[in-house]
This record gives structure tokens, C-alpha cells and sequence, in this order.
């Protein structure tokens, strides 16, 4: 049972108000701010602040401040207790936080800071015949399992001879669009890459993650989130013929020197379809998805020193990098360069600055190489769900 699914159920209104249901309630926890956008004034003293969404499921602030860190949402959805699902009947055993899952990561991707799922607090069931205490569960929260969450960023305390002063490194709020949110979960079902998208929301969510503790593996599951979306979007695209030919060189030349013509050598090598183009596709997706000024565009979320980020001219060559370190490590567990974790900590590893005083470039750090993903998974979706174009252009 997916998000998708239940978004298609709650749009034919399977679950209606004479029939037998039950409504869940979970708790989420967000390593960041959220608020509704639009409001005016101080919304973190406005308990109107607290109502994030209504439909398809509610999102309501139950942290106590509204930005305490982690933030704690209550996740609120009704289900019927047998419903029919491609053919299938299903009922109250379904898994629940399947659905609270894939709402996690779909809110980790589009808000941009780490969604994870607490524990079931409650299910409620309605319109059963016969009245009993059980029909409003409890579930166990002092013994539950406790969601990831990010560490909470410490503070820097200056002191100099003109005084001291703080600096704090927490995360800007995020303004939570009600509006394109409740616009992209509505289109996602109907979407012919929308199991793709919550597929590549899953592995971008879990790089979110590990990005602190693990980013070599984050930076992995960050490629594996790119190659998950664009190998739906660009599945009927390939590169022009003189670049295929050209990556099959050494197999053209072979066919070549056993007497075939180099024309009928071509259209032989051509024809071979075992390529995916999973490079191709990888580098074409983040060209196509991510514009020129949001290659160096400002972090609210992570900050590394901008010489240590690729510019403008150098993105193709930086994707095409990190495609070439993350094969490596990958099929020979050759380790990223060090210069990969700047961002996460403050210390900067000293053969990334004697490289970059050389005046050579360095590896891409992993959270300049975050923000280009999302940008581009986020610009991809929002593509699709415009109604005149419901396929992304990749010319």
C-alpha cells in the first residue's frame, strides 16, 4: 500500500461517511522549521500557524514552541476497513506506515529538511455496530522507537578585543506552500514517472539521513536518486550517434579490423541496445533540470566556503566527477575525495586547502552536490504537473 494508492482512493471518496473506517495518527519529526506561508505577523505565536495541510491527510504542528527542534507533526489520514485495490480487498492490517512513510520522504524532498516517522499514537474506528473502548487504540509511546533526526547545530561564541558576539548555524525556516504541495500530490498518482519520483524521494530522504554521519554513503544514495528519476523521464532518449559511436570505439575498430566496412561497422555497433546510457542520462537529467544562476546559488540549509564549490563553468565536469568517484567507489570501494564532507563539519581537511591553493579544483563537497539534486528532482516534478505539459522537454 503506497501514497499513490491511497491519494487515488481518497479522490473516488472510497472512504465515506456511513461506511466503516478508522483514521491513524502518527507523529513526525522534522529536523527543521516549518510553517504555513502567508501568514503575517510572528506565526510562531499563532496557533493558527499550526495547521500545515487538510487534504489528502492532515499536517498539524504539535511542538510546543511551534520551532522547537525537532519539530513534531501530527500526521492525521482516514482509511475504509475493506477497500478494493487493483483487484484486491483490503483491510485494516494494511501498512499504515507504508503511507506515513512515503509522506515523509515526498515532505523531505520538497521542503528540503529531514522528515522522519515516529511512531502510530492512535487509530480511531468509525461506524462499526457495536460501541467499544478499543475502537480508540492507544499505542505505546514511552518504549517506542525514537525517528532519525539531524544534531542540533551548535552555537560559535567570538571573543576579541572589540567584545564578544554568537553566531548561530541553525537552518532558516521553511515557508510550507499549502497550495503546490496539495497541487503536486494531487497530479502524482496520474504522473507516468510518479512511482519513479517516490522511489527517488525515498533514496534522497535517506541520504538526508546519513548526510551527517555517513556521507560517503549519503553521496551514493544522492547518485542512486538522480539515476532513479532519470532513467524514467529520459527513457526513450540516447545520445546522438557520433557520441554513441564514440563510446564504443575500441568495439567499432575491433569489428572494423576483421573486414567490414566502416559503414556497415556503425550500423552494427549501433544496434547493440545493452547500453542504458545510465551515465548519459545522469549528467543529461542535471543539465537539463538545474538552471545557471541555481548552480551558485545561495544555501539556507548547509554553508561551505564558496571556493570550495564548483562555478558555473565547471558543473558539466563536476557531474561528470562525481559519476566517474562514485563508479569507483562503488565497484572498488575506492573512498571519496576528502573534500566531499566539507559542510557537514567546520574543519576543512588540509590537502583540500593546499589543492585549492594550488589552484586546482576539488572534488564537489556533498551538500553543494544535495542542493543540486533537489533542485533538479523539484524543477522535474514541477514540470510535470503543469497541465499544458505533463512530460518534461529535455531539449
Amino acid at each position: 500500500m503506497s501514497l499513490l494508492e491511497y491519494i487515488r482512493a481518497a479522490a473516488r471518496a472510497e472512504c465515506k461517511a456511513e461506511s466503516e473506517y478508522f483514521e491513524a495518527e502518527f507523529r513526525l519529526l522534522c529536523s527543521g522549521t516549518l510553517y504555513p506561508d502567508g501568514i503575517d505577523g510572528d506565526w510562531t505565536k499563532s496557533d493558527g500557524a499550526r495547521l500545515l495541510l487538510v487534504d489528502p491527510f492532515q499536517l498539524i504542528i504539535a511542538s510546543q514552541p511551534l520551532n522547537s527542534f525537532p519539530q513534531e507533526i501530527a500526521l492525521r489520514f482516514k482509511w475504509c476497513l475493506e477497500t478494493t485495490i487493483a483487484g484486491s480487498t483490503c483491510s485494516d492490517s494494511l501498512q499504515t506506515k507504508d503511507i506515513a512513510g512515503d509522506i515523509a520522504a515526498l515532505m523531505t524532498l520538497l521542503c528540503r529538511r529531514l522528515v522522519t516517522v515516529g511512531s502510530e499514537v492512535r487509530r480511531r474506528y468509525y461506524g462499526l455496530e457495536q460501541e467499544n473502548p478499543l475502537h480508540d487504540f492507544p499505542f505505546p509511546l514511552v518504549n517506542a522507537e525514537r525517528p532519525a533526526q539531524w544534531t542540533p547545530r551548535p552555537i560559535e561564541i567570538h571573543t576579541s578585543q572589540n567584545g564578544h558576539w554568537v553566531s548561530a548555524h541553525d537552518s532558516q525556516p521553511v515557508g510550507f506552500s499549502r497550495h503546490s504541495i496539495r497541487s503536486i500530490l494531487r497530479h502524482l498518482p496520474e504522473l507516468p514517472s510518479g512511482k519513479d519520483v517516490l522511489r527517488a524521494a525515498h533514496r534522497y530522504s535517506l541520504a538526508m539521513e546519513l548526510i551527517e554521519r555517513e556521507p560517503e554513503i549519503a553521496y551514493q544514495l544522492l547518485v542512486s536518486a538522480v539515476e532513479t528519476i532519470a532513467g524514467s523521464v529520459l527513457k526513450d532518449c540516447s545520445p546522438s550517434t557520433e557520441e554513441q559511436l564514440k563510446s564504443k570505439n575500441n568495439l567499432l575498430k575491433a569489428i572494423e579490423d576483421t573486414g567490414v566496412c566502416e559503414e556497415d561497422a556503425q550500423r552494427i555497433v549501433l544496434q547493440d541496445k545493452s547500453n542504458s546510457w545510465s551515465r548519459w542520462k545522469f549528467r543529461k537529467f542535471l543539465a537539463t533540470f538545474v538552471a545557471e544562476d541555481e548552480i551558485e546559488a545561495n544555501d539556507d540549509l548547509f554553508t561551505a566556503p564558496l571556493k570550495y564549490l564548483p562555478k558555473k563553468a565547471d558543473f558539466k565536469g563536476a557531474i561528470n566527477d562525481i559519476y566517474s568517484k562514485r563508479s569507483g567507489a562503488s565497484h572498488s570501494g575506492v573512498p571519496l575525495p576528502p573534500s566531499a564532507t566539507i559542510g557537514i563539519c567546520p574543519a576543512i581537511p588540509n590537502e583540500v586547502i593546499e589543492t585549492v591553493t594550488r589552484g586546482e579544483k576539488v572534488f564537489p563537497p556533498i551538500v553543494w552536490f544535495e542542493r543540486i539534486v533537489n533542485t533538479a528532482i523539484r524543477n522535474c516534478l514541477g514540470r510535470m504537473i503543469v497541465p499544458t505539459n505533463s512530460s518534461p522537454s529535455v531539449e
